[in-house]
């Protein structure tokens, strides 16, 4: 659940900066957009982690520590609220950064929908079905 939820703002950011760089939103507009997204990203990627981490996905947790880790980096510089004065200027940093986390949480979001079809399909023909797999 929290995975699709960052997903799904990651997705949203993504977009928004597109429209900027193609002149379809005006900079205040989307630094107003973006900065309410800010806070509940980062403390959903800390909750997140710390959840594959309790839960033994270290794998996953692999994967998931350097999109924490830049959430952690940027807000203790203090930089995680986008400046409308500068953002033009920085949008397409904005931009790879936020595709770089949207492709880390793809594989995981990804990888999980793989290990639950395997877990279903497993449970219900015995192991059978996923031979090929393994």
């Amino acid at each position: 659940m929290i995975v699709s939820v960052l997903l799904l703002s990651y997705l949203y950011s993504y977009l928004l900066f597109s429209d900027l760089q193609s002149d379809m939103m005006n900079p205040v507009e989307l630094c107003e957009r973006v900065n309410a997204m800010v806070e509940p990203q980062y403390m959903s990627s800390a909750v997140f982690l710390a959840l594959l981490i309790l839960r033994g996905q270290l794998l996953l947790a692999a994967v998931a520590i350097p999109v924490f880790a830049s959430h952690f980096n940027i807000s203790s510089m203090n930089l995680h609220r986008l400046d409308t004065t500068t953002i033009l200027s920085t949008v397409s940093r904005e931009k790879q950064m936020c595709a770089l986390r949207l492709a880390l949480l793809l594989v995981i979001f990804f990888y999980t929908i793989f290990e639950l079809l395997k877990t279903v399909v497993g449970v219900q023909s015995h192991g059978h079905a996923w031979s090929i797999l393994a």
